[in-house]
């Protein structure tokens, strides 16, 4: 097992480490540890936190006990080796902030409501798991225009990271929803399935 502390800055305005800075430092750690890319990949978030975080992860073969109070998982694959990871929350809060314009990816957006899906036109300059979020936030805000609360960014499967792909020309169709309460979309490029994408709305405190 192994556990690595992990430093975070807050994005924009928000007081909550953001999940795609989540999915990018976990990722950037185990691509380095492990290979140049994972299999079966799965990202799940829990919940939200305003703390930086603390990942431990290890091979399912190991049989460690899964820590308490997780705030995301993660799953993977290298070489045919199962792996899990869970990040867990750390004492101390980031002390830093960048600047996040996520509607710099949605300006480069085009939205058919009635299909329910959303396509890049042009290169973002983001990170992929970012412009992805970012468009599927605009998204959910345009099909679901009465809800009144707010989306967040909840998970991520893919039979691979990284995605090898550009981001120019990728779509993003809602495919299956409960109500608010948990969405699933599907990520094509070319007509080819990358991943799906999964939303939660939470209402308003």
């Amino acid at each position: 097992m192994k556990n690595i502390e992990l430093d975070f800055c807050f994005k924009g305005d928000r007081q909550y480490v953001h999940g795609t800075d989540m999915l990018n430092k976990c990722v950037d750690y185990l691509l380095e540890a492990c290979g140049n890319r994972l299999e079966n990949f799965q990202f799940v978030i829990h919940r939200m936190t305003d703390r930086n975080l603390i990942f431990t992860f290890h091979q399912i073969s190991d049989c460690s006990e899964r820590p308490e109070y997780i705030v995301a998982g993660v799953s993977f694959s290298v070489a045919g080796q199962a792996w899990v990871g869970y990040l867990t929350e750390g004492l101390e809060q980031p002390v830093c902030r960048y600047p996040y314009d996520e509607y710099a990816v949605v300006d480069l957006c085009s939205v058919d409501k009635d299909e329910r899906r959303i396509k890049l036109t042009a290169d973002a300059a983001f990170s992929d798991i970012e412009t992805l979020v970012a468009m599927t936030k605009a998204l959910h805000l345009k099909v679901f225009h009465d809800f009144t609360g707010k989306w967040v960014f909840s998970g991520w499967d893919s039979p691979r990271w990284p995605l090898g792909e550009g981001m120019q020309g990728v779509c993003i169709q809602l495919i299956q929803n409960l109500g608010t309460r948990l969405t699933k979309s599907e990520v094509t490029i070319a007509g080819k399935v990358l991943g799906h994408i999964y939303f939660s709305g939470k209402a308003k405190q």
